[in-house]
């Protein structure tokens, strides 16, 4: 293993099992060798056979790794463990860099410390901010409280406009660039999770179409 080298015994990790359930389970890692990962059996019981496909991600450090990868086995001594292949490639992303993935979400939003609440439209999303249309034009500099639901999950943060763009016909709305402020770490690891399951998804959608 080298140095930076995320899959250590204890790191802990979560798994999704794809046409199995869209859930993602909590693990850790229980021991590594050169062919395979032992990962520890998530409390909430999932039945899975050998060569059901895995995403497994994981932050270490100031970084965050992501991986696919197939159940090759069962142990159950000295505890109960599931034998993950170890994968021919891990993805390595600083936490607040992540890729910007598209999206058409609608947020709820409204001025720093004002009462008049907003509604606009995100197009696309990464770790560090978002692009959000709106009809209203708003200053750089703008700080923005943001409501965005995240498949199921709801994060809150204050934002603030870096850019500003005008788009449509006679320039009748504009286009926002916003970097987030104040991701709560629970916020940060949804953002992640939901980022991650959009790449898949665009992934896996190439796949089907050629």
């Amino acid at each position: 293993m080298t140095q930076d080298d995320p899959l250590k015994v204890g790191i802990p990790l979560e798994l999704r099992f794809r046409g199995v359930d869209p859930v993602w389970y909590r693990s850790r890692i229980e021991e590594v060798n050169e062919q395979a990962i032992m990962v520890a059996e998530p409390s909430e019981k999932v039945a899975v056979a050998p060569g059901t496909p895995v995403d497994v991600q994981l932050g270490w450090n100031d970084f965050f790794y992501v991986f696919e990868t197939k159940v090759s086995g069962f142990k159950t001594q000295p505890g109960p463990v599931f034998i993950l292949h170890r994968p021919p490639a891990i993805f390595k992303q600083q936490r607040r860099k992540l890729f910007r993935v598209p999206v058409l979400l609608v947020a709820r939003f409204k001025q720093d410390n004002e009462p008049d609440e907003h509604m606009g439209l995100v197009t696309n999303i990464s770790g560090g901010g978002l692009r959000l249309i709106h009809a209203d034009q708003f200053p750089v500099g703008t700080r923005l409280k943001i409501r965005l639901e995240l498949g199921g999950t709801v994060i809150n943060p204050l934002v603030r406009v870096v850019h500003r763009e005008p788009i449509g016909e006679n320039e009748s709305r504009f286009g926002y660039g916003v970097e987030f402020l104040d991701l709560s770490e629970a916020e940060q690891d949804s953002l992640v999770k939901f980022i991650f399951a959009r790449q898949k998804e665009g992934q896996e959608r190439a796949v089907r179409e050629g």
